[in-house]
């Protein structure tokens, strides 16, 4: 009588066995911007290589998706040349060489009256366009270009703002359970 309740079990762990298993790895991108505008426009572009990242390097032929959670923006110097209280834009992503306003950029998030002191913090969250542009990029070079812009209010900008994008990874083991 025990003999088919058996064999459902070892059947039952034989197609566990078949299932591949699949990793979420979180890691960050930190990065600082350095805006020196000379006047109320702003860009400042800072060059990302997903491979520069363990999480990356070590998944990188697994890979299944990569997305952002968010990113969070924090103003981490005020330089004393600076005249601006405020900056509104965007945060962008794009293809290294790509020209600006391309068809290869995406919008991470917009930035509205951010104010410019020491400590202050934006946080955007990520999106699905975001998350389709890092998974291609890291299926060809793995680089790629983050960019803030906008205007500033108040006048001239001189200082750095710290970007942390929250990563996360999802990889094939290609283990077994």
């Amino acid at each position: 009588m025990r003999l088919p309740r058996n064999r459902n079990i070892l059947a039952s762990l034989g197609l566990l066995a078949l299932i591949a298993c699949s990793i979420n790895v979180s890691f960050d991108i930190n990065k600082d911007f350095v805006a020196d505008a000379t006047g109320t426009s702003l860009e400042t572009i800072v060059t990302v290589n997903l491979s520069d990242y363990q999480a990356v390097k070590d998944n990188k032929d697994k890979l299944e998706g990569l997305s952002i959670g968010a990113a969070d923006l924090t103003i981490t110097e005020v330089r004393s040349t600076n005249k601006a209280t405020s900056v509104s834009g965007t945060a962008e992503l794009r293809a290294v060489g790509s020209s600006p306003g391309g068809t290869g950029n995406v919008v991470l998030g917009t930035i509205t009256n951010f104010e410019i002191r020491q400590g202050a913090t934006l946080k955007i969250p990520g999106n699905k366009d975001v998350d389709a542009f890092l998974l291609r990029q890291i299926k060809s070079t793995g680089t790629f270009e983050a960019v803030i812009k906008g205007t500033t209010t108040g006048g001239e900008a001189h200082v750095t703002i710290n970007a942390k994008l929250h990563m996360d990874l999802l990889a094939n083991t290609g283990g077994v359970f």
